[in-house]
Parts: structure tokens; C-alpha cells; sequence
């Protein structure tokens, strides 16, 4: 019996050493995984960063040609607004006389 506890000791040594080895391995591969989620996200924020400034003097230009054109329309509707109805009828009535 001696010799089959020597047996069973070594193979269960080997597999100790087998599954640390290899959860070693997955701590390791968890690790650079965790780095490079990390580093993606980085990245990904720095662009969108850089992006925003170097959009924006764009985008308030797009702003500020749409608050005008806001403007002109409610001068626009402020003209109609003085103006009143318009009436066709009376008009070429008007020129007919």
C-alpha cells in the first residue's frame, strides 16, 4: 500500500500544480483583459472629447445661423400679423373701378 499512496500523492501533487498553473493563466489573461477594457473606454472618451472641441466652433456657427433664421420668421410673422388679412376680391375691385 505504500506504494499506491506514493502514487495518488504524486498525482494529486500534479494536478495541484496543474490548476494553479492553469488559474494562474486566468487571473493573468483576466488582468489584461481588465487593462484593455479599460484603455478602450479611455481612448474612446479622449476622441469624443477631442472631437467636441474641435466641432464646436462649427456647431455654434450651425447655432447661430439657426437662432436668425428663428428671428427673420417671427419678423416675418409679425409683418403678416400687421398686415391682416389680404383679401383678393377687394383688390380687383379696387382696380376695376
Amino acid at each position: 500500500m505504500d506504494q499506491n499512496d506514493d502514487y495518488e500523492k504524486e498525482s494529486l501533487t500534479r494536478l495541484v500544480k496543474e490548476n494553479n498553473r492553469m488559474l494562474k493563466a486566468m487571473n493573468r489573461r483576466e488582468k489584461t483583459r481588465g487593462f484593455f477594457t479599460f484603455l478602450k473606454y479611455v481612448l474612446m472618451i479622449t476622441f469624443f472629447v477631442f472631437s467636441y472641441i474641435q466641432l464646436k466652433p462649427y456647431l455654434d456657427s450651425v447655432m447661430d445661423l439657426y437662432q436668425k433664421v428663428g428671428e427673420q420668421s417671427d419678423s416675418l410673422s409679425g409683418i403678416t400679423d400687421k398686415v391682416g388679412e389680404f383679401d383678393l376680391e377687394k383688390l380687383k375691385d379696387a382696380f376695376e373701378q
